[in-house]
């Protein structure tokens, strides 16, 4: 069997162009990128989430809790709490999520929220969480990783960690990665923008230069070692 020399640290990036980034006319973005499709209006739109966690009893700040945004059953981003308990979550589009903070020893706390054009930015201010007490005979405890990662600069996503997209090909890790979409046709977007570049082990390649659908449902996705967004 032959395997693509995509042991991706494979598949490895996939690249937005920033709103107000690289195009006819303008400068400073990478060489070849003119032409790109310009980022839509709504990238423009995007705005910010935050808040910080503290004890309900003793008022501490809860750090490195884990916070995620959910658009229906979507992941759509995440991130973790620094040590004095706040998080922030970037590029939010307008809309309508569902947060979703689980740290362990704590009970599980949801909230709906919902941005708009001209209410981008959203600050939930402190958020308390209840501590659960729970008494334990004997515990085994068996704990997977997450088959997403979130990194200071990137999220990174490992399809060999999700038996949902075994068996399939490379569109159907995509549309597992946070914030990245893949419509029926294979379009592909970023954050809201179309101006998408894949690259392979940190170089562009040809593979994907013509018809980047046709291209990427040609990579089964047990030969995909990581996605890095």
């Amino acid at each position: 069997m032959v395997r693509y020399l995509l042991p991706m640290a494979v598949l490895a990036g996939v690249w937005a162009q920033p709103p107000g980034g690289f195009g006819p006319g303008r400068r400073g973005g990478p060489p070849g990128l003119e032409g790109n499709d310009p980022p839509r209006p709504e990238a423009a739109l995007q705005g910010t989430l935050r808040g910080i966690l503290r004890d309900s009893l003793t008022q501490e700040p809860l750090p490195y809790v884990g916070v995620s945004l959910y658009r229906g059953e979507k992941l759509v981003t995440g991130t973790l709490s620094d040590e004095k308990g706040a998080f922030l979550l970037r590029e939010v589009p307008p809309g309508r999520y569902r947060l979703r903070i689980q740290p362990l020893g704590y009970a599980p706390t949801e909230r709906l929220i919902e941005t708009t054009p001209l209410r981008p930015d959203l600050n939930l201010g402190t958020l308390f969480l209840s501590e659960t007490g729970i008494q334990l005979s004997t515990v085994e405890i068996q704990a997977e990783r997450s088959p997403i990662e979130y990194q200071p600069e990137k999220i990174v996503y490992s399809p060999e960690k999700d038996a949902t997209v075994q068996g399939g090909d490379a569109i159907d890790v995509l549309r597992k990665v946070p914030a990245v979409n893949v419509d029926l046709d294979g379009n592909i977007q970023v954050r809201g923008s179309g101006a998408v570049r894949i690259y392979v082990d940190g170089k562009p390649s040809l593979l994907f230069a013509n018809n980047p659908s046709d291209a990427l449902r040609a990579i089964p996705a047990d030969q995909i070692e990581r996605v890095e967004l």
